[in-house]
C-alpha cells in the first residue's frame, strides 16, 4: 500500500504534509516514529486512574502530533477530547469520545505499520 493510499484511508491530507515536509522519505521516517510516541499510551493511563490534568496534556500532545502530520481523523477525535477534558473533569463525554480516538489511534498505527 502506497502512503498517498494510507493517508486516504485514514483521511488525511498527504499533499499538505508533503508540501510542508518536502519529501516523501521524511514524511515516511516521521509517521514510523508515531507509534513510538507515548502520548496515547499516557492518556490511557491518566484516564484509568482518574488524572485529567495528565489526560489533558496527553490529549494535547496527540492532537498536535496528527496536525504536524496530517492525521486528519485522529486529530479530530483527540482534538474533541482535549476540549472535554479541558474542564478539569473526566466526564461520560469524555470516555466515549476516548474510545473513539483509541479506534482511530489503532487504525493509524495498523495502516502506519503497512508502510514499506
Amino acid at each position: 500500500m502506497s502512503i498517498e493510499e494510507i493517508y486516504q484511508r485514514l483521511g488525511g491530507d498527504y499533499d499538505d504534509v508533503l508540501r510542508r515536509m518536502g519529501k516523501a522519505e521524511r514524511v515516511i521516517r516521521f509517521l514510523s516514529i508515531f507509534p513510538n510516541d507515548p502520548s496515547f499510551l499516557r492518556l490511557s493511563e491518566a484516564l484509568k486512574s482518574g488524572d485529567v490534568e495528565e489526560a489533558f496534556r496527553s490529549a494535547h500532545s496527540l492532537k498536535g502530533i496528527c496536525m504536524n502530520l496530517g492525521l486528519t481523523r485522529l486529530r479530530d477525535s483527540s482534538g474533541a477530547l482535549t476540549e472535554t477534558l479541558r474542564g478539569g473533569q473526566i466526564t461520560e463525554d469524555s470516555l466515549s469520545l476516548f474510545r473513539q480516538v483509541q479506534e482511530d489511534y489503532t487504525t493509524t498505527v495498523d495502516y502506519i505499520r503497512q508502510l514499506p
